[in-house]
C-alpha cells in the first residue's frame, strides 16, 4: 500500500474511484515487472460502487 494511503485516509476519505487508480497502477507495475502475470480481475465489495464512494472506514488501515 503506498505509504501516502494512510494519511490520505485519515484526512478526507478516499473515493473508491481513487482506490482503484492506486490499484490499476500498483497491477501494470506487476505486469511489467513480471511477463508470468497475464491479466487479473478485480472482484469485492467495491465492484459495485460509484466512483464518488467513500471507502467505508473498515477499509482503511490502521494508523
Amino acid at each position: 500500500m503506498p505509504a501516502v494511503a494512510c494519511g490520505y485516509w485519515q484526512d478526507r476519505g478516499m473515493r473508491v474511484g481513487e482506490a482503484r487508480a492506486v490499484a490499476v497502477d500498483w497491477v501494470g507495475e506487476r505486469l511489467r515487472r513480471d511477463p508470468a502475470v497475464q491479466g487479473v480481475f478485480f472482484s469485492g465489495s467495491t465492484v459495485g460502487l460509484p466512483d464518488e464512494a467513500v471507502l467505508p472506514a473498515s477499509y482503511r488501515p490502521s494508523p
